[in-house]
Parts: C-alpha cells; sequence; structure tokens
C-alpha cells in the first residue's frame, strides 16, 4: 500500500485533488448483471498514470481506476470535503480561503482546467480585472494561487 508521508501535506494535497478530479470527471466503471465492464473514455494523462499505478499495486488497470473512484467518493461523503463548496467557490459565490485544507487542491485543479478552456474575452476580461486590482494598489502576487 502506498503511504504518503503526513509531514508532506503538499504531497497529500496534490493526492486528494488526483482523486478527487478522478472521481469527479466520472471515471466509475460501471457493471451490467452479467459483470461485462463498461467502456469509457478517460484522458491520456489518466490511463498512463493509471497504468503504471496499477502495476506497482498489482491491480488491473480497471481495479486501479475504479480503487480511485471509492476512494474519491469516501473523500466526498468524509464531511471534510463538499464538492458543492468548491461549485460555489468556482462561481464566486463562496471566498476560496473558506476552502478546506481537502477542498482547495481540488479547487485550485478544476479552476486550472477552467482558465485552460477560457474564451478570448474572458481571458481579456481576466486580465482587465487583474490590471485594475494592481492599480488599485492590490498585491497580486500575494494573494496566492
Amino acid at each position: 500500500m502506498h503511504r504518503i508521508p503526513r509531514s508532506n501535506a503538499s504531497s497529500a494535497r496534490e493526492f486528494v485533488a488526483g482523486v478527487a478530479i478522478c472521481y469527479n470527471q466520472a471515471v466509475i466503471l460501471q457493471r451490467t448483471p452479467d459483470t461485462a465492464g463498461t467502456s469509457i473514455r478517460v484522458s491520456e494523462e489518466l490511463a498512463l498514470t493509471s497504468k503504471a499505478e496499477s502495476q506497482l499495486m498489482q491491480r488491473s488497470q480497471a481495479g486501479q481506476i475504479e480503487y480511485w473512484a471509492r476512494i474519491g467518493r469516501a473523500i466526498e461523503h468524509s464531511g471534510q470535503f463538499d464538492y458543492q463548496h468548491i461549485a460555489s467557490a468556482l462561481k464566486g459565490e463562496v471566498a476560496v480561503d473558506q476552502l478546506t485544507s481537502y477542498e482547495k487542491p481540488v479547487y485550485d485543479e478544476l479552476h486550472d482546467e477552467a482558465m485552460r478552456h477560457s474564451s478570448a474575452t474572458e481571458i481579456r476580461e481576466h486580465r482587465q480585472r487583474i490590471q485594475a486590482m494592481r492599480q488599485a494598489g492590490v498585491d497580486i502576487e500575494s494573494l496566492g494561487d
């Protein structure tokens, strides 16, 4: 079993974010009554990562993704992780600093993903907001990521 040292909070946050993202991308393999698997599409990154991890953990690749999905579901239902809270933060309804240490890495990943798919108009508006904040004397770098 792969364990993350408690002293390495950054790795733990990355692990939690990765698991939650895996779960939230609906990478749950559903079973039909005859236990045959259902084909799904996953990112190349997830496919490669799950293949490597499955070999280390002596699971099938599908078994590895199912394992991660079960962990993600457990995290979401743990009471320390609230996906709706993250969604509210993504919509700007909740301040990011109100997210728990479990929610923040997931927020960061989802926010980064959304930014990668921003339209030219959204990117321009974001840059204008940043510029206005700087002109108002806000130290953008001190706000963190």
